[in-house]
C-alpha cells in the first residue's frame, strides 16, 4: 500500500518506484535507481516529457520531495 508524504531530504527516505517531484516544479518523476556513491546525484528518476519521450536525470535528494511512497 502507498503511503503519501510530503517532504524528504534524506537519501534513507526515497526507494525504487517513489513518485516524486522536484522543489520548484509540479512534474511527478518516479524514483529508478539510488546510488549512494555519488551525492551529487544519488537518485536517478525517470519521467515523460510532453512528446511522450522517456527522460531521465540525476539528482539531489534535498532536490526533491516525495510525493508518493511506495511500499
Amino acid at each position: 500500500m502507498a503511503k503519501q508524504t510530503t517532504t524528504s531530504a534524506e537519501l534513507d527516505d526515497f526507494g525504487i518506484g517513489d513518485i516524486v517531484r522536484l522543489n520548484c516544479s509540479t512534474l511527478r518523476l518516479s524514483v529508478d535507481k539510488i546510488d549512494p556513491e555519488n551525492p551529487a546525484g544519488a537518485i536517478e528518476c525517470i519521467w515523460f516529457d510532453d512528446s511522450d519521450t522517456l527522460q531521465s536525470a540525476a539528482f539531489h535528494p534535498q532536490q526533491l520531495v516525495i510525493v508518493v511512497k511506495v511500499a
